[in-house]
């Protein structure tokens, strides 16, 4: 397998290998990852004027994606660069343990939110005509349980490759 980019007459970035990204997995790690970043968007950007409202469902719900964006990235990373490290990585209890955890976390932090928004947001969204952070704290929070969702199949994937 030659691994890098032709370039010219050459090959460059040698250590890197793409083709992972040709496999199933490597876009389930990027839609992990590009669905936390949204989601830690929307958060950032439309509810932290409320995060003293909102309480610690505000800061569980942003940990949570911080956390999942975070070892995505460094999966997604190893993956690319060592295909040892790949195999070794995929078949430990690693990837079982993340996902199963990350899903326990998106479920439960996003079930925390839905209350927070609906407890707080949601008054104000009802007497304020103008008001934007009903609509993106609760996309949070259903892209939330999608997440969840993905690391539990993830979860039971990695088990069975096991």
């Amino acid at each position: 397998m030659t691994a890098g980019f032709n370039c010219c007459c050459c090959r460059c970035c040698s250590c890197i290998d793409c083709s992972y990204y040709k496999e199933p997995d490597s876009w389930i790690k990027i839609t992990q990852m590009l669905l936390s970043i949204l989601c830690q968007w929307l958060c950032m950007s439309y509810g932290m004027p409320y995060s003293s409202s909102l309480g610690a469902s505000y800061s569980v719900y942003l940990t949570t994606c911080s956390g999942s964006i975070i070892t995505s990235a460094v999966l997604l990373i190893t993956y690319t660069t060592s295909v040892t490290s790949k195999a070794l990585v995929r078949r430990s209890a690693y990837e079982i343990i993340f996902h199963s955890i990350s899903s326990f976390l998106f479920f439960s932090s996003s079930a925390y939110l839905s209350w927070a928004v609906q407890t707080v947001l949601w008054p104000l969204y009802m007497n304020l005509s103008y008001h934007a952070a009903y609509v993106p704290m609760s996309i949070c929070y259903i892209l939330g349980v999608v997440m969840g969702i993905i690391h539990a199949v993830e979860a039971f994937r990695s088990h069975r490759r096991r």
